[in-house]
């Protein structure tokens, strides 16, 4: 990677700002270019790791952004059961060389693959403390669980999708994944969407697992893993030519359900290509 800085512009600024955000810093928008706010977020980080603040990120800025344990003075997460907790080296990042490859795959452009990435995770699958991104669904923990825990657990049982329920992103979507396993280890897991890609657990034989342990330990292992049950799911559930053929209204429609038009998520599917193949 060049050295970035002020006015840089691309994917790697991309990169940066995601990796700033990961520390908990606040780069500004994630739109590959390096302004004021990215800039500040350099020093601050830069700072915190001791190096030179000078709003540079050359190599051993990078070196330091590419290390994932959590930002300085950050409280660990609590630890996540034994069936599904990540290794204890910091999870393998995405290369261009894993998206090039599954792109050719799939027969399609590596950047119809980045953007399906952006819009689900903002560019990474993992939090700062090790763990896959995740997003539980109150609702389909109510359908899965015959809506039995509706009324004693009503904030992750739901029986109707309710977007005021999620609460906030990161760690506390665990924390509503644990209140949920304490009630159904499987349904709880089937019920939350996981790494880059977001595949909900319910989804692990589309993507070649045996149950949802096993999807959930592999997507813990690393952004490859999750690439490639990515890979996978698209063409069990019939959404590679949509990729192809850059159907950005299809793809959602298979990908996200009903609720993509609500989200808007093929128009953001096509601004963050357009972003990416530019």
């Amino acid at each position: 990677m060049e050295t970035l800085k002020k006015n840089s512009r691309g994917t790697d600024v991309r990169w940066l700002q995601q990796r700033l955000i990961d520390k908990g810093l606040q780069p500004g928008e994630v739109d590959g270019i390096f302004g004021q706010s990215t800039e500040d977020a350099v020093r601050e980080f830069q700072t915190s790791a001791g190096l030179t603040p000078d709003g540079i990120a050359g190599r051993f800025t990078v070196a330091a952004l590419q290390d994932k344990s959590p930002p300085p003075g950050q409280v660990p997460a609590p630890e996540v059961p034994d069936n599904f907790v990540p290794p204890a080296t910091a999870p393998g990042s995405l290369t261009r060389n894993d998206v090039a490859e599954i792109a050719q795959e799939l027969r399609c452009e590596a950047a119809a693959v980045w953007a399906v990435c952006d819009v689900e995770s903002r560019g990474s699958g993992f939090l700062p403390d090790g763990r896959p991104k995740i997003l539980f669904e109150a609702h389909l923990f109510g359908r899965m669980t015959d809506h039995q825990y509706d009324r004693s657990h009503p904030n992750i049982s739901s029986p109707v999708w309710n977007h005021s329920l999620y609460g906030a992103g990161g760690a506390h979507q665990y924390d509503r994944l644990h209140e949920a396993m304490s009630l159904d280890h499987t349904a709880a897991l089937e019920s939350a969407s996981w790494g880059m890609f977001q595949i909900l657990g319910s989804n692990y034989s589309a993507c070649g697992f045996g149950s949802v342990d096993e999807f959930v330990k592999t997507m813990g292992e690393s952004e490859k893993n999750q690439l490639d049950a990515f890979a996978r799911f698209c063409h069990e559930a019939g959404l590679v030519r949509y990729l192809t053929s850059l159907d950005w209204l299809h793809f959602a429609l298979g990908y996200n359900g009903r609720l993509e038009a609500q989200n808007n998520y093929h128009g953001k599917l096509k601004r963050a290509y357009e972003l990416h193949r530019s």
